[in-house]
């Protein structure tokens, strides 16, 4: 079974959860706001999701503790973690690497740069070339054993290190989950350059590429996670 850290209802599993009912891939919601963060043992896969709070938000969000306890519990135990977002941010703390706020945020809708191993990679180059969300104010520097997978905008987007695979932009999100974040982005946009119908236009455009991609990443992700 894979269980699905949310940490806030509006960042929610999305194209993930698809792609896990379409497969019929045994998972589980857990929100991290209401119940206990999950332990490295209690199921075969884990997944990290977003958030608007930081990684060094411990005392107002003391969850965050938990997962990073997760994620060295079940990296230990050769156990796959997922971390997207704010989740990637979680695995790169927690593995040794460092989470800092960025110069500049990012809110745009584009492809990420595969390295070599990322277009080799069996789950990542199911994204090569294709548009994904991408919308953070941190940044991370990787674990010094990481394989960096995918650059962009100045930022590592991706990571692979033991049991754990870390995607700064969001594959789960589409256009509607992303037209529901624009509203409360304004200073954020600002702060990017970013101008919020373009990046509507583009998420708009590209959708159903996007939904393809991200049903193709999460799917083999799941797959080889579950040994299936």
């Amino acid at each position: 079974m894979i269980l699905v850290v949310e940490h806030e209802v509006e960042t929610p599993a999305g194209r993930l959860g698809d792609a896990l009912e379409r497969r019929g891939i045994p998972h589980r919601i857990v929100r991290a706001w209401a119940q206990e963060p999950p332990r490295g043992r209690d199921a075969d896969a884990f997944v990290l999701l977003g958030g608007t709070m930081g990684v060094g938000d411990v005392e107002r969000y003391p969850f965050l503790l938990g997962e990073l306890r997760l994620v060295d519990e079940a990296t230990a135990a050769e156990r796959p973690v997922l971390g997207i977002c704010l989740g990637a941010q979680l695995v790169a703390e927690a593995l040794g690497g460092r989470v800092r706020r960025a110069d500049r945020p990012e809110v745009t809708v584009e492809p990420v740069e595969l390295t070599d191993a990322g277009r080799s990679h069996d789950v990542l180059s199911a994204v090569e070339g294709v548009p994904l969300v991408r919308v953070h104010e941190d940044t991370f520097d990787p674990p010094a054993d990481a394989t960096v997978l995918a650059l962009g905008g100045g930022f590592v987007q991706a990571f692979e290190a033991g049991s754990a695979l870390a995607l700064q932009p969001h594959p789960e999100a589409g256009a509607a989950i992303l037209e529901s974040w624009l509203g409360g982005l304004e200073e954020m946009l600002a702060r990017a350059g970013a101008d919020a119908e373009a990046v509507r236009r583009r998420a708009r455009a590209a959708d159903a590429e996007m939904a393809r991609a991200a049903d193709a990443l999460f799917g083999r992700w799941a797959e080889a996670a579950l040994g299936e």
